[in-house]
């Protein structure tokens, strides 16, 4: 009589989240897809465990974890995400835009950090007060930096830069170099690849008169749509 009563019971449970359309729901009265476990209490992880099954019994779409996550392609399993920094798998950690032009002045090779006023934080390390990423992991960064940049002068000479800082300490990566541009219409940039240490600063902007300053100070102009992209490849 006990098993009875609980297979009626759980038979009445089900049929309470399962609705017309065959969908079911796990925390939630009204799934909206076949298995729907959002939950407005905020604890709506779902927990995968490994399985002894080949990818081909599975089947394509089967998931499972075994220290990462894995998916069936009907085949074989393919890891769905690292679990370590020595995977080589690449994630945007920052990436942003100037909205703003700036301009500034100069006749010596100091350093210009633009100022990205549009950045999409990915990873939290972004520290908008100073236009800087401070590196999380130790790894292999892949660095992408451009903006059509313009001067007042023919005698001039911009380069494109990713500058690189432990403590005070700053290292220049010079990306792209052109000597008497003129107004700011062309695009120009390039990307880089850089083995970073944990703590280390990164900022993004241009060094000038390296050559070709010979009339005197010049003044630059960065304009807005310069953009810039920070890629996490691993260890």
């Amino acid at each position: 009589m006990k098993n009875i009563f609980i297979l009626v019971f759980s038979i009445f449970i089900f049929g309470s989240f399962l609705g017309q359309t065959g969908q079911v729901g796990i925390n939630t009265a009204t799934p909206t897809v076949h298995l729907d476990a959002r939950s407005a209490t905020g604890n709506s992880a779902i927990a995968f465990g490994n399985t002894t099954q080949t990818a081909s019994a599975a089947g394509a779409g089967a998931m499972k974890y075994n220290n990462s996550m894995y998916y069936s392609d009907g085949v074989n399993w393919l890891q769905l995400v690292g679990n370590s920094l020595n995977d080589f798998i690449p994630k945007v950690v920052a990436s942003g835009r100037k909205t703003t032009p700036e301009s500034f002045t100069t006749d010596t090779s100091d350093t210009h950090a633009w100022n990205f006023d549009n950045v999409n934080v990915l990873d939290g390390s972004w520290d908008a007060a100073i236009s800087a990423y401070t590196v999380p992991y130790t790894g292999y960064y892949q660095i992408s930096i451009g903006a059509a940049v313009g001067a007042n002068i023919a005698s001039n000479n911009v380069n494109w830069c990713i500058f690189v800082y432990t403590g005070t300490t700053e290292k220049r990566n010079l990306v792209f170099s052109l000597s008497n541009i003129t107004v700011a219409t062309t695009f120009r940039g390039n990307t880089i690849t850089l083995h970073l240490e944990a703590g280390q600063t990164v900022k993004l902007g241009s060094v000038h008169c390296l050559v070709s300053c010979t009339s005197g100070p010049v003044t630059y102009t960065v304009p807005a749509g310069a953009l810039f992209t920070i890629t996490q490849l691993g260890g």
